[in-house]
């Protein structure tokens, strides 16, 4: 109820979700799988609820998000579809939440290069090249507490940075965001300096990152990349 209510003893009942509303976002999630699962015969994953396949598609939910892949001719229909139900605007993925998602001769290299650029740019870093993330000569002390706010708050953001990298598509710097993380209480000034070095490291090998291929002739031939955005202005908003 509006807070700005006076009349009391009475409620509105919303006949539709609402934009921004506690249970918006979850509606329009229900609303999206029944259409995925009963309208596209797909299977929702038991491990990650925001995966959905079948034999010749596969389709994974941000929000309103959705990239899917699969022959061109499974794309288009589910495309097709999917436009049909939600307003939507949508085409070739390259860029998915900050990885840049490339596909060439039946090949998906994911990398976070964008991301780390303009990591680099908001943190207000100086590209250095390093061979490695971390000094392996250097062993990072751990201190019991840190009494500097901004100090603690760039190394939070320092890692933060870090972290989307390693467990998107930069595995090499796993290890280094563990011990960076294990600091994150009670940072110093040498902690800070390691996060640093471990960003420049990202930035001067940018372009690294994981490649997808597939496992038979048909996913050789026909693996691709679609990313659609819905955009729903109709009746069932989405949250």
């Amino acid at each position: 109820m509006n807070p700005g209510r006076r009349n009391h003893g009475r409620c509105l009942k919303v006949l539709r979700h609402l934009y921004g509303s506690h249970d918006a976002a979850m509606g329009w999630f229900d609303l999206l799988k029944d259409h995925l699962v009963n309208d596209h015969k797909m299977t929702q994953s038991r491990n990650d609820k925001c995966y959905f396949y079948r034999d010749d598609l596969h389709v994974v939910v941000h929000v309103d998000d959705l990239a899917s892949t699969g022959p061109p001719a499974a794309r288009a229909a589910f495309r097709k579809k999917l436009h049909a139900k939600f307003d939507m605007t949508g085409g070739e993925i390259d860029i998915y939440y900050g990885l840049n998602v490339i596909v060439t001769d039946g090949k998906v290299k994911l990398t976070a290069e964008n991301y780390i650029e303009k990591a680099m740019e908001k943190l207000q870093l100086q590209p250095r090249s390093w061979r490695t993330p971390l000094d392996p000569n250097v062993e990072l002390q751990r201190a019991d507490k840190c009494t500097d706010a901004a100090l603690h708050k760039r190394y939070r953001s320092l890692v933060g940075s870090v972290l989307h990298a390693s467990t998107t598509c930069r595995p090499d710097v796993a290890v280094a965001a563990r011990e960076l993380a294990s600091h994150l209480q009670a940072p110093t000034q040498q902690h800070v300096n390691a996060a640093i070095r471990a960003m420049q490291y990202l930035h001067a090998t940018r372009k690294l990152g994981l490649v997808y291929t597939g496992t038979n002739d048909r996913s050789n031939t026909d693996f691709c990349g679609t990313c659609d955005a819905s955009h729903n202005t109709t009746w069932n908003a989405k949250g």
